[in-house]
């Protein structure tokens, strides 16, 4: 592995951000229990919205996206997976996509 850096900026006035963070080795966890789920995602009754990225060599998309559907159907995931690589750690570049 290689030093990164992930920046996202904005201004959304009025608005809570809860930042989260799952971990190769978080996903069964993660994916096997729903409470902990919404909890490291902070999905409540008031998420408006979801913004993700991910790679797509960790990240179990289908698995994350039927999670999401059940957590909040309501809420809108905005982002993409980062990668042009053939393989892990090579070079990425980031897509921007809107689901749902």
């Amino acid at each position: 592995r290689q030093p990164g850096i992930a920046v996202l900026a904005g201004k959304l006035p009025g608005v809570k951000v809860q930042p989260f963070h799952i971990p190769k080795d978080d996903w069964p966890e993660i994916l096997s229990d729903s409470d902990a789920f919404n909890h490291r995602l902070g999905i409540s009754n008031t998420t408006r919205g979801i913004i993700g990225f991910g790679d797509p060599w960790t990240t179990p998309l289908n698995q994350l996206m039927e999670l999401l559907d059940q957590a909040a159907p309501h809420a809108p995931l905005i982002g993409g997976l980062a990668s042009a690589a053939r393989a892990p750690s090579s070079p990425s570049v980031v897509k921007l996509n809107v689901s749902r």
